[in-house]
């Protein structure tokens, strides 16, 4: 029988090249308790293969509603508060078969810390850098979404691209139609209008990462597909050839900046990248911070 948990305590990183990783425990049934460890690495010993563990794998994701509203076991007896949207993500990259190693902000940086957020918001370039895959979690899928006739779309996309020409409205019409229903221009838009895409975050963690998958519920796509897709489209509005995708339009063209955001300075970043959003004033240069060429 397990004992009582009691209240998890972050202890002090070590030094401004340490982090702490998150080891996800496996589990058969997606809604068992969530278990894991929580391990301190120095980045400088991970990169010369002299740390405990070889590699991690990083989550961008959006916030929400920053209220613990879940638990996460540490250590078998431990509880730390976590937010349902990393409640909802950790069940769905949580493997049934083996340990996941982790770097996820609102687990490893202790967000009661000033200090230590500080220090580990200036290094999440490079946290996402060293990645060796960057999980980008849009959230779960709802009844309405069709996600995966959105992904579909946007490989067959990617996919025509490839073959460097754009289809005609009418065979857009008659893919799009096909994979996401009759109403397909609103599941685009509805697809894009999700938070994620506004976020200012987001941008040094994708532009910065490898590997990088795009998640929402069970479905994922591979960043390679998705940005091939995303660009077809906004290629199509920008010629006029597809109408009505103003807001959406505006989200393509900062998800596509993004391919080139590491070559600009920090004034040139935040003129591009002025739509997108911070929940707090201050981050609105940390988040860019990781990309600009002239920052110290």
């Amino acid at each position: 029988m397990e004992g009582p948990l009691h209240a998890f305590q972050y202890q002090p990183l070590e030094s401004v090249n340490t982090i702490r990783v998150v080891i996800l425990e496996p589990a058969e049934d997606h809604d068992d308790p969530l278990k894991a460890q929580l391990l301190h690495v120095n980045r400088e010993r991970l990169s010369l293969g002299a740390e405990k563990i070889a590699i991690y794998e990083a989550v961008s994701y959006c916030w929400d509603d920053p209220t613990p509203a879940s638990s996460l076991i540490v250590d078998e007896n431990l509880d730390l508060p976590i937010t349902r949207n990393v409640d909802v993500l950790l069940r769905y990259l949580r493997s049934r078969t083996k340990h996941r190693y982790l770097w996820i902000d609102g687990i490893c940086m202790d967000q009661q810390n000033n200090g230590e957020k500080e220090v580990q918001v200036r290094l999440m370039g490079r946290i996402y850098a060293q990645a060796t895959k960057v999980h980008v979690w849009l959230g779960v899928e709802t009844r309405d979404d069709n996600v995966h006739g959105v992904f579909n779309a946007l490989k067959w996309m990617a996919m025509c691209l490839k073959n460097k020409t754009l289809p005609t409205l009418g065979d857009l019409d008659y893919f799009f139609k096909f994979q996401c229903g009759p109403d397909w221009p609103a599941k685009i838009r509805q697809f894009f209008a999700r938070p994620y895409f506004s976020r200012r975050w987001i941008l040094q963690e994708i532009a910065l990462g490898h590997h990088t998958t795009i998640r929402c519920g069970p479905w994922k796509l591979s960043w390679q597909w998705f940005i091939g897709g995303v660009i077809g489209l906004q290629r199509m509005i920008d010629g006029e050839i597809l109408l009505g995708f103003t807001e959406t339009h505006s989200r393509l063209n900062t998800i596509v900046a993004i391919e080139d955001s590491t070559n600009h300075k920090l004034l040139a970043l935040l003129w591009r990248f002025h739509e997108s959003r911070c929940s707090v004033a201050h981050d609105t240069i940390f988040a860019l911070y990781g990309l600009a060429q002239d920052a110290l």
